[in-house]
């Protein structure tokens, strides 16, 4: 994905920070997190939803949001100016990148932007696990009322991707049976077998985590072709010979190397003979080969939240070729290159 940064609006500025004239640092320290938690507040006040389709001011906006005028015309111009709305002679209207945000986009965002507000607390206590390299673990002790916020985040984030990686990723001739480990949601159960009529699927999942993510599945209206399973896949008995596909999608990130080598020969005894292993994971490229911005950001975030972190396709490839499994071409998504599908056949 392209690398976001503070932007010349004009040939002498572009001048200014080639020659490393201008404090980018201060910039990018300062407006990045103002403008995020302005995109969060218009999310969480309902701004995008009073916009709707139509031309609006301020005040009609400020009126049914029940927020204060003037400042709604402040959060309004600051949106304008990040791209969110076009502004008309006092009249305010979203711009299609907006609609991402709104309940109604078939692939809304909204739920993600306002789990944001969760992850706000974890990142402003980065300073104490530099100091300590102490996670915070946040899976361990979350209240009810966050793990409902993180569930409906999660299924947000991965709504595009899901359908792509269904869509693209072909299964074994007649597959029966796919294990969906630390699955939540279940979406991507859900898009798989919507496009395999004769594949059922178990979701092993965490019993806390299943609480606030059945809602969800049961929302699909999928019957009994999708199950829970409460569990650890860690600890598990996962099986021997049972699975046409397993699949760990946002998963490994939350995985110590040592974890991960002793649960995918775990997972290749569970598949039948011909099976496939999907891992559907962020990437992070290695220093001097192309480095991306949103992989090694989010390994940070991850070590911070989870004690661990992205991985690169060459190591997630090499945990997948040291379990015994058959390596297939990794699948990058069309939209964001970093998030990728790598495979094996065991």
């Amino acid at each position: 994905m392209a690398r976001w940064a503070f932007r010349a609006e004009n040939l002498l500025e572009a001048a200014a920070l080639r020659l490393n004239l201008v404090p980018v640092v201060l910039a990018e320290s300062f407006f990045p997190f103002i403008h995020a938690r302005a995109l969060m507040a218009a999310t969480k006040l309902g701004v995008f939803e009073a916009l709707g389709k139509d031309w609006r001011t301020p005040e009609e906006v400020a009126e049914e949001t029940g927020t204060d005028p003037v400042a709604i015309r402040q959060l309004m111009t600051a949106l304008t100016g990040s791209g969110y709305l076009r502004s008309k002679r006092g009249r305010f209207k979203l711009t299609p990148v907006a609609r991402w945000a709104l309940k109604r986009h078939r692939q809304s965002v909204r739920d993600k932007i306002l789990l944001h507000y969760l992850e706000w607390d974890f990142v402003g206590k980065l300073e104490e696990y530099l100091q300590t390299g102490e996670s915070l673990a946040f899976h361990d002790h979350m209240s009810s009322d966050e793990w409902k916020a993180y569930q409906r985040g999660m299924r947000a984030t991965v709504a595009p991707f899901a359908e792509e990686t269904t869509s693209r990723l072909k299964l074994p001739k007649g597959a029966r049976s796919m294990l969906d480990i630390g699955g939540s949601h279940g979406f991507f159960s859900v898009c798989f077998c919507r496009r395999n009529p004769g594949l059922r699927s178990t979701i092993l999942e965490l019993p806390s985590a299943i609480e606030h993510a059945k809602p969800l599945l049961d929302a699909e209206a999928m019957g009994d072709r999708i199950t829970y399973r409460a569990g650890n896949a860690l600890t598990d008995d996962l099986g021997e010979g049972e699975h046409d596909l397993v699949l760990i999608a946002s998963v490994i990130h939350h995985f110590s190397d040592e974890q991960i080598r002793e649960l995918l020969p775990r997972i290749r005894r569970a598949l039948r003979p011909g099976g496939q292993l999907a891992i559907f994971e962020q990437l992070r490229a290695e220093p001097g080969k192309g480095l991306s911005q949103m992989g090694a950001i989010l390994d940070l975030y991850f070590g911070l939240t989870s004690r661990s972190g992205t991985r690169s396709e060459e190591e997630i490839r090499a945990f997948l070729s040291d379990a015994g499994f058959r390596l297939r071409p990794t699948m990058r998504m069309r939209t964001i290159r970093d998030l990728a599908v790598l495979s094996g056949t065991a």
